[in-house]
């Protein structure tokens, strides 16, 4: 969960959209962080209401990272690089087996019940050493049920800025 957090650096842009044609029962209802710009390192504070219209558990979780290198124009789409998971964060994988594990880091009890749900974190982001990590990125979301491999829901968060403390 660090991982998505970490990435969802500023929120200036920044949207969250349901992805094409899934058919979720998870709505995201709101959607904060502060501050707007996220210094690496860092500290971040997020909110997050959720929905679920289905218990959550025994669900698979993926998160994809795209690399923003020229956003979209009118004649062309956006450019952008594949980013494998940061191994310097917590989380050491892009693939979640057990949403219950992801969602105990939140104090969330799982399984999660119908209804709706809030987050509120501080979440301490660490240095990252990596050279050009900072700038604008595409994050998907994708959850699927492990007994019948159907999807759960999915979303993709557009335009996320994170850059480094320069100090």
């Amino acid at each position: 969960m660090l991982f998505l957090i970490f990435l969802i650096g500023g929120t200036t842009g920044l949207s969250v959209e349901k992805c094409q044609g899934s058919q979720s029962g998870v709505s995201i209802d709101d959607f904060s962080l502060s501050p707007d710009l996220v210094v690496v390192p860092g500290k971040v504070d997020i909110n997050l209401a959720f929905t679920t219209q289905y218990t959550l558990e025994n669900l698979k979780v993926e998160i994809s990272l795209e690399k923003v290198i020229k956003k979209a124009s009118w004649l062309f789409g956006a450019i952008t690089a594949q980013i494998p998971c940061p191994e310097n964060l917590r989380a050491k994988s892009c693939v979640y087996d057990d949403v219950c594990a992801m969602l105990g880091q939140l104090d969330i009890d799982c399984p999660a019940t119908i209804g709706q749900h809030t987050v509120q974190e501080t979440i301490d982001v660490p240095l990252i050493t990596a050279p050009g990590f900072a700038g604008t990125y595409n994050v998907k979301i994708q959850l699927t049920d492990k007994v019948s491999g159907e999807d759960r829901g999915c979303f993709d968060i557009l335009d996320l800025y994170i850059t480094r403390d320069n100090n």
